[in-house]
């Protein structure tokens, strides 16, 4: 069985790989998406790599991503403390979800004082968030 791919969908891809070597981190953190989508068996690493890529151009989504990648071991080994790194990045921009993991990390490597300020941190984010969602 013969796949004819349409000439628009190749321009669509072309225009994406295009994006990507231009180093653009959103078009970077959309292709890693298209990659976990897509099923391939080296799926997971082609996305990881492409978090990194878009992580280090400080894309927060994607820092939060490479670190989840690191914590769980998709797309390369588990590595907790180059999860702990990116979750670190992806805090300090403001990820509300990379501080509720940095806190579940330390809280079970009974780092409480370290999980006490991340728990403090990821609830005043919240209250902003919701503060500001709801015009109070």
């Amino acid at each position: 069985m013969d796949v004819t791919f349409s000439p628009a969908l190749r321009v669509y891809a072309e225009l994406w790989e295009i994006a990507g070597r231009r180093r653009a981190a959103d078009a970077q953190f959309a292709q890693a998406l298209a990659h976990i989508r897509s099923g391939t068996p080296d799926a997971m690493a082609k996305a990881f790599d492409l978090f990194k890529r878009s992580g280090t151009h400080n894309f927060t989504e994607a820092q939060f991503a490479a670190g989840w990648c690191c914590e769980h071991g998709c797309g390369t080994k588990r590595n907790y403390p180059q999860a702990i790194r990116w979750y670190h990045r992806a805090a300090e921009a403001g990820s509300d979800a990379a501080m509720s993991r940095l806190a579940g990390i330390y809280e079970a490597d009974k780092h409480y004082k370290e999980a006490a300020r991340w728990y403090r941190r990821y609830a005043a984010e919240r209250i902003r968030w919701r503060n500001q969602r709801l015009n109070w």
